[in-house]
């Protein structure tokens, strides 16, 4: 029998709960380890995907370009979300006032109450802090402040995920490209219940494809390395290992294939 740990190290199948009341939100304690992951649903997966800008309403001079093997990504990340018990919804070229408005349907019309988790995941171009939509830029925090507990109460106390694929360059022509220092490695040993307030902004996980002031990586016909990275653990590792350690994976995968890139 599978076992779901997307969110968390528990090893609880997915069939032994199915019937279980799990309509409470915030019900986890403070030094409790895993988040909740036996809801009825998994939860919803918005992908965002920007690879084409319109011609007029961007100065002739920074009109970004078209983002080919975007859709590659988008195809393999709906494919493995699925299977991975969420509801995905993609959402194509939008522009930046679209993009808010489907993230505010997200936080204040759909009720998350038999959710796992929220993910959302967002391709484009971008500077540090801003991502271009079809129209125009729109601010990063315009994607996930909705969703801060005061302002959506059934995601109180569950995981809200966020994927940016973006450069975080200040300059969308020519954003530093990091070359890295060549390292070597070896294997090394190291040695309830009641009321409680949390802050607005917990239970938030953001992973960027670089550091500030960085380029990220997309190849034409393979997609980028960051989001097909995240797209191979997903695949292989989703159903048993808990997320956290999975990003670390992704990092390291994105991190030696950016090396090989440069060489």
């Amino acid at each position: 029998m599978e076992s779901d740990a997307i969110a968390n190290g528990s090893q609880l199948p997915r069939e032994s709960i199915e019937n279980e009341d799990t309509t409470s939100s915030a019900n986890i304690p403070g030094d409790f380890p895993c988040y909740d992951m036996g809801h009825r649903l998994r939860g919803i997966a918005c992908i965002f995907n920007h690879d084409k800008f319109h011609q007029r309403t961007w100065p002739a001079d920074r009109i970004p370009s078209d983002r080919l093997g975007s859709s590659k990504d988008r195809d393999d990340l709906t494919r493995t979300l699925r299977q991975l018990d969420f509801e995905v919804k993609s959402f194509n070229n939008f522009t930046a006032d679209q993009v808010r408005k489907e993230i505010a349907k997200l936080a204040e019309k759909v009720d998350h109450t038999d959710h796992d988790c929220l993910l959302v995941v967002v391709m484009s171009h971008g500077q540090d802090g801003k991502i271009c939509a079809y129209d125009t830029v729109y601010n990063v925090e315009d994607v996930w402040m909705p969703f801060t507990s005061d302002r959506c109460d059934t995601l109180v106390g569950k995981p809200k995920l966020f994927f940016i694929q973006a450069c975080r360059g200040f300059d969308e022509q020519e954003p530093l490209r990091d070359g890295g220092n060549i390292v070597s490695y070896s294997s090394t040993t190291i040695d309830g219940p009641g009321e409680y307030s949390i802050p607005t902004q917990t239970d938030f996980l953001f992973v960027y494809s670089t550091i500030p002031g960085y380029g990220s990586y997309r190849h034409e016909e393979n997609g980028a390395v960051f989001i097909q990275a995240l797209f191979d653990v997903l695949s292989q590792r989703g159903r048993w290992d808990d997320l956290l350690s999975m990003v670390t994976v992704v990092l390291r995968t994105v991190a030696v294939k950016e090396i090989e890139m440069e060489e």
